[in-house]
């Protein structure tokens, strides 16, 4: 045991990589091949430890507390273990770990957080980009597979009111019911573009509810009642006079109008 103490410290703070490397290859002991995962900054060296270790109950341990992120995923990868892989993913410093993990998994709730960060420059701006296409390319691939739930689910789940919305365009206008219309009614559409508006209207158009859009003037709450604000109402009535109504700005009557019916 003193032997593999001294061939730990020296696989943990070598002078070179050769040196940590050999030091690692000549323990055999799981103990100390896992102390050496939970502490090396080497990544190369904690993945090789890594594949060394054969106790899933060691590997877990490694998952949850090693030092750094990428030996932290490349053991949940070993697990084959998606659920602590997102989980890990989620705390993870580096952006572009997350966008490798968000890529293999697919998973529509990790690549959101990615496509909406604070904002970053560089490569990070770029990976940014491609979550959101990439969520986007995920939301196409459910509507074409007739996959309703998975589209369904994202809708409830998703915050961003520009992928709710991107969401919504692709369901099925059977699935057009009262309960999203009032869902999307309560959303605030002040930096919605005039065009997906009006796709909007069109889509519920189109799922066979009737629109009545007139302008209306409503005290603005942001003056305490002293003031006014412009609103657009569009109310949505389906055949069994369900009725649902959207307040929207004035602005997105611009090529809005036309779909009263």
């Amino acid at each position: 045991m003193g032997q593999a103490s001294l061939l730990k410290c020296i696989a943990l703070d070598g002078i070179s990589v050769d040196v940590r490397g050999a030091a690692a290859d000549s323990i055999d002991h799981p103990a100390f091949l896992t102390s050496i995962a939970l502490n090396t900054s080497d990544i190369e060296l904690g993945r090789n430890v890594i594949a060394r270790i054969p106790f899933d109950l060691l590997l877990r341990r490694i998952s949850r507390s090693a030092r750094e992120d990428a030996v932290r995923l490349f053991t949940a990868k070993s697990l084959n273990d998606n659920k602590l892989l997102k989980d890990i993913c989620r705390g993870a410093a580096d952006v572009s770990l997350r966008w490798q993990v968000a890529c293999q998994l697919n998973d529509p709730e990790l690549l959101d957080e990615i496509a909406h960060q604070n904002p970053m420059a560089g490569r990070f701006a770029t990976i940014q980009r491609q979550a959101y296409a990439a969520l986007l390319a995920y939301l196409d691939l459910s509507a074409r597979q007739d996959d309703t739930n998975a589209l369904l689910s994202f809708f409830w789940a998703q915050p961003y009111l520009p992928f709710v919305l991107e969401a919504f365009l692709r369901l099925p206008d059977e699935s057009i019911r009262k309960a999203l219309l009032q869902h999307l009614a309560r959303q605030n559409y002040a930096c919605i573009s005039h065009e997906i508006i009006r796709q909007m209207l069109i889509k519920i158009r189109t799922a066979g509810w009737r629109l009545s859009l007139v302008s209306q003037v409503l005290a603005c709450i942001h003056c305490n009642d002293t003031g006014e604000m412009k609103i657009l109402k569009v109310t949505c009535a389906g055949d069994d006079n369900h009725q649902v109504a959207f307040h929207l700005p004035p602005s997105a009557a611009i090529g809005a109008l036309d779909l009263k019916g």
